[in-house]
C-alpha cells in the first residue's frame, strides 16, 4: 500500500490501524500534494490539475519525518506492518537515515533517472541493506 504525505500526524495512526492485518507493509511517502501554479496564478498543469504530487529531493525531510512517525506508531501499538521508505533519496546518507530509523527497505524513485547505478553503489557500500 503506497501512501502520500501526512501533514496531520494523527492521521498516520488512523491509516496504519485501519490497514494492519490487511496489508503486510506500507510504502511512504509517495509524494506531497500541493497546488502548482504558473506566474499568473493559473494551474501549471491545466484546469482540473490544480493539485499535483511533488516528488524528488525536495521532499526528503518530510518523508523521513512521516516514516519516523509511522515506525513509532507501529512499535507503540505493536502493529504487524513493515514500513518501506521512499521520498527524496538521492544520496547514501538519505537511505541511511531511513534504515537507521527502522525502515524495512528503501526505494529510489527519481534519482535513478539521473544515475541508474545508484542502488548498486549503495549496496556495495552497505551490503547489509
Amino acid at each position: 500500500l503506497k501512501l502520500g504525505h501526512f501533514a496531520d500526524k494523527a492521521l498516520i495512526s488512523v491509516v496504519l490501524q485501519a490497514v494492519d492485518g490487511k496489508a503486510s507493509a506500507v510504502v511512504m511517502v509517495n509524494g506531497i500534494s500541493r497546488r502548482v501554479v504558473k506566474n499568473d496564478g493559473s494551474a501549471a498543469f491545466g484546469k482540473g490539475r490544480e493539485m499535483s504530487g511533488i516528488l524528488g529531493r525536495g521532499i526528503h525531510a518530510f518523508s523521513l519525518d512521516n516514516v519516523k512517525s509511522a515506525l513509532e506508531i507501529v512499535k507503540k501499538d505493536q502493529l504487524s506492518l513493515k514500513i518501506v521508505a521512499v521520498g527524496g533519496v538521492s544520496r547514501e546518507q538519505d537511505a541511511k537515515g531511513f534504515f537507521d530509523s527502522g525502515a524495512a527497505a528503501v526505494m529510489l524513485g527519481s534519482a535513478p533517472m539521473f544515475d541508474p547505478t545508484l542502488a548498486i553503489q549503495f549496496k556495495k557500500s552497505h551490503p547489509e541493506w
